[in-house]
């Protein structure tokens, strides 16, 4: 009887082992990263300002990342699976973004796009975030921005931060962008 029951252990357990390798799972790579500063409204936009009667187009500056990403899990991420990104920076940028711009740009973005959807396994894709650079001062409602002289320090430590992919609210991966310099 003990014989008999052994064979069917083991065909259970090959069973039950092989429904678990076969698991869907979600990965993304990180295949290359582009940091620059740009003043291009096909990157960041423009800003509409009206005060009064009067309405201004604005192109602003704007601290711009570019992201080259790799499915490489083996299951198709869909629009409503909510994958999103931030940038977590590190003291240093998040200091010079301070001095520079009398704020922190980087407690949200000003714009970003995700990879069109769906994203297929093995499929690699592009995203963007962006930050503007402008600081209102006084009554103005138009923002200055800094010059090319100015944000030269933003610009060598744009790299020094973590980029977060989020999945379904859930963090599923972190890379630290400085590996990427």
């Amino acid at each position: 009887m003990r014989l008999r029951f052994v064979p069917f252990l083991i065909i259970v357990s090959a069973f039950i082992m092989s429904a678990c390798s076969g698991e869907r799972s979600v990965e993304v790579d990180l295949v290359s990263v582009k940091s620059e500063i740009v003043k291009d409204d096909s990157k960041a936009g423009t800003l509409v300002i009206k005060k009064e009667d009067e309405t201004y187009t604005v192109v602003p500056v704007a601290l711009y990342y570019e992201f080259k990403f790799k499915n490489s899990g083996n299951q198709k991420i869909k629009l409503e699976d909510k994958l999103d990104i931030r940038i977590e920076p590190s003291k240093e940028l998040k200091s010079e973004s301070f001095d520079l711009l009398d704020k922190d740009i980087f407690v949200r973005k000003n714009g970003w796009s995700l990879p069109p959807m769906p994203f297929k396994p093995g499929e690699t894709k592009t995203a963007n975030i962006y930050y503007h650079l402008g600081k209102y001062e006084g009554d103005s409602v138009i923002p200055a921005f800094p010059d090319e002289a100015e944000l030269e320090g933003l610009k060598e430590l744009s790299l020094n931060a973590d980029l977060v992919v989020l999945y379904k609210g859930e963090e599923i991966a972190r890379y630290d962008l400085s590996d990427f310099k």
